[in-house]
């Protein structure tokens, strides 16, 4: 969860922190996009067994899955992050950083993923209460 503020805060910072870096801020920010969005994968893992998967469509529900790149761990930082590549896109014009938050969202709220998630939320809401 701290690696997504600290790079949300070195983008933001880049505007006026980094006014006299050798890097122009936009060509900062771009080069801390482009990293997160090579660093990000699209599966999800299964802790005690190791098993991955590309999405969770008839995967058995249980509480030991959870997805793999921190980026798409649904969580309000990574929302804050995701409307900063919606700036960078309008900013710099490459639509690749916008891409890459549809993605994201596809990814996150995909009907399989998203209905995997309740189910196991409902499981656990029954055990704990």
């Amino acid at each position: 969860m701290r690696k997504p503020l600290i790079i949300l805060i070195a983008w933001l910072s880049s505007i006026s922190f980094y006014g006299q870096a050798t890097l122009a801020s936009a060509a900062l920010a771009t080069s801390v996009a482009n990293r997160l969005m090579a660093e990000t994968l699209y599966t999800f893992k299964n802790r005690q067994t190791g098993e991955v998967y590309t999405h969770l469509k008839n995967i058995p529900v249980t509480d030991d899955i959870r997805v793999v790149s921190q980026y798409n761990d649904w969580h309000y930082t990574n929302g804050v992050l995701n409307i900063a590549l919606l700036e960078l896109a309008d900013l710099t014009g490459n639509n690749t950083y916008e891409e890459y938050v549809f993605k994201n969202m596809d990814f996150v709220f995909d009907p399989d993923n998203l209905g995997f998630f309740e189910k196991q939320y409902r499981e656990v809401f029954k055990k704990e209460g």
